[in-house]
């Protein structure tokens, strides 16, 4: 029964009776049918990798419908696996493009049997580019008014200090 279902969605989006949008929910999922959208460049997969905080892999995509007047519907699609194998699965195979494995640690066991290659697995460090060195610490004029103004502060505060000291002293 669901196979039949499959390949009559499938055969919709093909003659455009429907869109990538009105995918039953049970079945937009569908190895089959993300298959097809993928191929068919109604589904475009963008990041993917491990997530070391939720320690689970995920993949990003986006749907893309075009209207009959060209205008361009997209919807973000995030899905994450507990597994993966699943993920693997999933992806066709597809796992090195745009992919971020750091802190990844795969069982020997699933390397061998998914012939990874780990060197490129492992060649994208992260996917957030900037870092602290990317930035400069430059001071407005103000900023640096300020911080003179403090120290002279800072200083008269100091001297202030030494004189009870002293004063307390001569007591």
């Amino acid at each position: 029964m669901a196979q039949s279902e499959i390949k009559k969605i499938i055969r919709q989006l093909k003659k455009k009776e429907i869109t990538v949008f009105d995918v039953p929910e049970e079945y937009e999922n569908d190895i089959q049918i993300v298959t097809f959208e993928r191929k068919v460049g109604l589904l475009i997969t963008g990041k993917k990798g491990f997530d070391i905080i939720s320690n689970t892999f995920f993949v990003e995509e986006t749907l893309i419908h075009i209207e009959v007047d060209g205008e361009e519907r997209k919807r973000d699609v995030f899905l994450d696996f507990d597994n993966f194998d699943s993920y693997f699965d999933f992806l066709n195979d597809d796992i090195y493009d745009n992919a971020c494995y750091v802190f990844c640690h795969l069982p020997g066991h699933i390397v061998t049997s998914h012939e990874i290659d780990f060197k490129r697995l492992m060649e994208r460090k992260a996917f957030v580019e900037d870092s602290i060195d990317n930035y400069s610490l430059s001071l407005s004029n103000d900023e640096i008014l300020t911080y003179r103004n403090a120290a002279q502060i800072h200083k008269q505060c100091q001297q202030w200090e030494k004189n009870t000291i002293m004063m307390g002293n001569f007591m």
